[in-house]
């Protein structure tokens, strides 16, 4: 039983249904209730998965919906095109493998305006209902009047029965919440996403960026060390409230950079002045050679970080790992096709959730493919206008050509009979 109940913890993180500090019953995200928050801190604390996900990002967005018109057409009283509110929705769906919208309604019942909602701050109430709370995060300063309680989404168009039902119960009518994933065994309630089984890789590599810190910001350094014998006051204190001992340890600080200046700057690599009562109260420093850690740990950052690049998917030389592609267009290429087809699916989570929204229309993704690879014979037998609308470029207008100054219009020359 033990066993089981930690692989369910782990597929969804999700536990029963708890009352939280706003006084409403919501189905806990994780143990804490911050399983997004936490997320979005973990992956912001690792510079490699920081990388992944903007990588992630502009590839799945590309250049926007297929269709140009249909991605110029606004979709809510800020004047957000479509293409906009999926440029903004696009972290969502790259972070969380989640789509979170607002729907309100028009005056006929159908899908009036449609807004990204924050995922992180959505919690579901029951199966039909959703908490929105935006002081989610802030443990310390949780606001239970924050609160907002929205229907789950209600379909493509509600009746005035179903209006009247929504206020009656909701108290008025706010919009609803439509809250698309794609559901596997365990995320029925919640989406897990699919990079989360490496999270301790994640970690891992911001541990490691941390340790490079601490290893540079902690390090004891001095070029030489003046020792003074002699009793050191650790009493009475001057007009700062200071002794001679609080003056001798801000100076051992100074050498481990932990204290800096206006610039910046530490007191490391400087001659360091002590104190000791007698000679043989001298104080005794070892130094502790960490060499070998410090290889380990260079040779594993970059183990780590391909793992990482790895989990998301996201080929090496695209976060700026190197790899063994060199300049080889044609391997650069095949990387960035293979990478689009693992794109691929976040694409089709928006292009499926605006299809059910708007179903008449198609919601088909452009493309990012910044390296083409065509193989020399192909090339030869291209011509000029198919070489340029492969690199982008739009058709060249015909040249109109005008004759020279000093040659008269064969229109004007009569001619001899």
């Amino acid at each position: 039983m033990a066993f089981k109940s930690k692989v369910y913890n782990f597929l969804n993180r999700i536990v029963t249904i708890k009352e939280n500090k706003t006084g409403v019953d919501v189905i806990k995200y994780d143990i804490d209730n911050l399983f997004p928050q936490n997320l979005i801190r973990q992956l912001s604390e690792s510079g490699t998965a920081s990388a992944c996900i903007d990588i992630l990002n502009q590839y799945t967005y590309a250049e926007g919906l297929v269709d140009e018109e249909l991605g110029k057409v606004i979709v809510n009283e800020n004047g957000q095109t479509l293409n906009q509110l999926i440029k903004q929705l696009v972290p969502y769906v790259t972070t969380f493998n989640c789509v979170p919208l607002h729907i309100t309604r028009n005056s006929t019942g159908g899908i009036g305006f449609v807004k990204v909602i924050p995922f992180e701050y959505l919690r579901k109430k029951d199966h039909e209902t959703f908490v929105y709370n935006p002081t989610f995060s802030l443990v310390d300063t949780f606001d239970k009047n924050k609160d907002v309680i929205y229907p789950e989404f209600r379909g493509l168009k509600i009746t005035e029965a179903d209006y009247a039902e929504i206020v009656a119960k909701y108290g008025e009518y706010k919009g609803e919440i439509f809250y698309f994933f794609n559901k596997k065994p365990g995320q029925y309630i919640y989406p897990i996403p699919f990079y989360y089984p490496s999270i301790s890789t994640i970690n891992v590599d911001s541990e490691l960026a941390k340790y490079d810190y601490e290893s540079i910001n902690n390090s004891f350094l001095t070029n030489g060390i003046l020792t003074v014998v002699g009793k050191i006051d650790d009493k009475n204190e001057d007009e700062h409230g200071k002794t001679e001992f609080d003056y001798l340890s801000d100076t051992c600080n100074d050498f481990t950079g932990g204290n800096k200046d206006e610039k910046g700057e530490t007191g490391r690599q400087k001659m360091m002045l002590l104190h000791a009562p007698t000679k043989e109260e001298l104080p005794n420093y070892q130094s502790v050679n960490n060499e070998g850690v410090f290889s380990a740990v260079e040779s594993l950052d970059k183990r780590n970080s391909e793992k990482v690049a790895r989990a998301f998917g996201v080929p090496n030389f695209l976060i700026g790992l190197g790899g063994n592609v060199g300049f080889a267009t044609n391997i650069i290429a095949d990387n960035i096709t293979l990478f689009n087809n693992r794109v691929l699916p976040l694409q089709d989570l928006i292009t499926d959730a605006f299809e059910t929204l708007f179903p008449e229309k198609d919601f088909s993704m452009t493309q990012f493919v910044p390296v083409k690879y065509i193989d020399p014979v192909v090339y030869a037998q291209l011509t000029r206008a198919e070489i340029r609308a492969l690199a982008g470029y739009k058709t060249e207008e015909p040249i109109q050509q005008t004759p020279p100054t000093n040659v008269i219009p064969s229109a004007l020359v009569k001619t001899r009979k």
